[in-house]
């Protein structure tokens, strides 16, 4: 009976503060490869954070977890590091029009900020306007005042 024993509270909270370990190793290991610059994987790190935090909020807000935003959440984030991390290990650099070579990690960070930061913006919109209609100021009578 040990097994199929749920424990919702106790798997989201250890599920999240191992992805959130996760990602800083993973982000740090890649800026200490010479594969990204250092930079580029601190500001994908606090997109990162900053998108987790607000969906932790969320949840706690409205009780409803909410990680993927237009199709894309955690999982498809791995698959397509674990894609390029194939491609860099043949060549680390791309072409980029205007610009020259780039290393493939810098030019997926700063498509990933951009990325997070959107969807940051869009999730914080979307749920400080669905608490505002939810909690809406209260009506104070004009004759008390």
């Amino acid at each position: 009976v040990l097994f199929r024993s749920e424990r919702p509270r106790y798997g989201f909270y250890v599920d999240h503060v191992l992805d959130i370990v996760g990602i800083t190793l993973l982000l740090g290991g890649l800026a200490c490869s010479g594969f990204m610059t250092p930079v580029i994987a601190l500001a994908m790190l606090v997109a990162y954070l900053l998108v987790s935090g607000e969906v932790f909020l969320a949840t706690a807000v409205h009780g409803v977890f909410r990680i993927s935003f237009a199709g894309f959440g955690p999982t498809e984030l791995r698959i397509l590091l674990m894609v390029g991390a194939l491609r860099a290990a043949a060549t680390p650099l791309v072409p980029v029009i205007g610009v020259g070579p780039m290393r493939l990690f810098d030019v997926g960070g700063v498509v990933a900020v951009g990325g997070l930061v959107v969807a940051f913006v869009a999730s914080c919109v979307r749920n400080t306007s669905a608490l505002y209609v939810a909690e809406p100021l209260p009506q104070h009578d004009a004759e008390a005042a």
